[in-house]
């Protein structure tokens, strides 16, 4: 089995790659780019073998902004769940946790945002987001739950704003 991998930047070095092993996926799930991976099975002859491999992401692309954020908060995080932790060379999703991504103030100092990162997919089938807003009160927790969950090569943009809790 031939498996080439394009975008994997971010991804922690794997000494000895096999089928069944990780691709190596930070601990905080974020990636730092789009991994692609495709395969095929080569037959060894004595003669040139070609092939022609056709790569699909294996990510999925997130952009947060969340607006209106009250001018005295000091941060702010999204928890996403439930996402898989690991993915293998082999192209096999496992394992569960939840990723915590970071959000940075932007200039008019109520719209906080991610940028684009990347995560594995979901494992299940809804998303749940917690938001953490962070002042010197203390942190304050906001939950949403979407009706669907992420899917590898697929762009979301996850956009709110907050009046007393928020709208997603």
């Amino acid at each position: 089995r031939l498996v080439a991998m394009a975008g994997t930047q971010g991804l922690e070095e794997v000494p000895t790659p096999t089928l069944d092993k990780s691709i190596g996926v930070p601990d905080g799930g974020i990636i730092a780019s789009a991994v692609q991976m495709g395969s095929a099975d080569v037959v060894i002859a004595d003669a040139d073998v070609s092939v022609n491999l056709q790569m699909s992401y294996q990510v999925a692309q997130v952009n947060i902004e969340l607006q209106d954020i009250p001018t005295d908060v000091e941060g702010v995080t999204v928890t996403l769940s439930s996402l898989y932790a690991d993915a293998t060379f082999g192209g096999s999703l496992d394992g569960e946790h939840a990723v915590v991504v970071p959000l940075s103030c932007q200039e008019d100092g109520t719209t906080w945002s991610s940028g684009m990162v990347y995560t594995l997919p979901g494992s299940s089938v809804q998303l749940t987001l917690s938001i953490s807003m962070t002042d010197a009160e203390g942190t304050s927790v906001y939950g949403y739950t979407h009706t669907s969950n992420l899917e590898a090569g697929k762009p979301y943009a996850l956009v709110g704003s907050f009046k007393e809790g928020f709208d997603l």
